[in-house]
């Protein structure tokens, strides 16, 4: 999407010769570089390089990356096309109808791009919680993260503390784990 967008934008910049639209397609073009920190955490993670803990620490700043620089790409994008394209009118005087096709198009398909682009974010962050489990289940072992899991389903059905818990409904830890309360 991000392709057809830029070459749309080029495409106009050859019929009107407006430098405008080569501004526009450079700025969404920025959208593909910021790609590289989600690239070397997938990497890593489906190689499996490093620890989970590390992949985790990886898929974390990706997610983080990821979600702030395309939101700033959107938001400066779309506030830049409204200054020149409806403050500005500096396509009006164009010859050609781009001017009409980008007013009509441009803001439905950068908001279609930002969604895509969150997806991506959410993925990313999926991806964090999971590596987050393996190394919590690792650390703590399954025994115990299985209780854990038991009590935090038991809170989210009773309340937020587990004072109406039973002992019967809380599997026995293995010894030497503590729950702090």
């Amino acid at each position: 999407m991000t392709c057809l967008m830029t070459q749309l934008l080029i495409a106009s910049l050859a019929d009107t010769f407006d430098v405008e639209y080569a501004r526009l397609a450079i700025l969404l073009s920025f959208y593909a570089t910021t790609e590289q920190t989600s690239f070397v955490a997938l990497f890593c993670y489906r190689l499996d390089l490093f620890s989970k803990r590390t992949q985790y620490n990886w898929f974390t700043i990706a997610a983080i990356q990821s979600f702030v620089a395309k939101s700033a790409i959107a938001i400066f994008s779309l506030v830049y096309f409204c200054v020149i394209f409806f403050v500005r009118k500096e396509a009006d005087d164009q010859p050609t109808n781009w001017k009409w096709f980008w007013k009509i198009c441009f803001i439905p398909l950068v908001l279609a791009l930002f969604a895509a682009q969150l997806y991506t974010s959410q993925i990313l962050w999926q991806l964090r919680k999971k590596c987050c489990e393996q190394v919590r289940r690792s650390t703590i072992g399954s025994k115990n993260a299985d209780a854990l899991d038991k009590i935090e389903e038991m809170e989210s059905v009773h309340g937020s503390g587990i004072t109406s818990v039973t002992n019967q409904e809380i599997p026995i830890l293995e010894e030497g784990f503590t729950i702090d309360v």
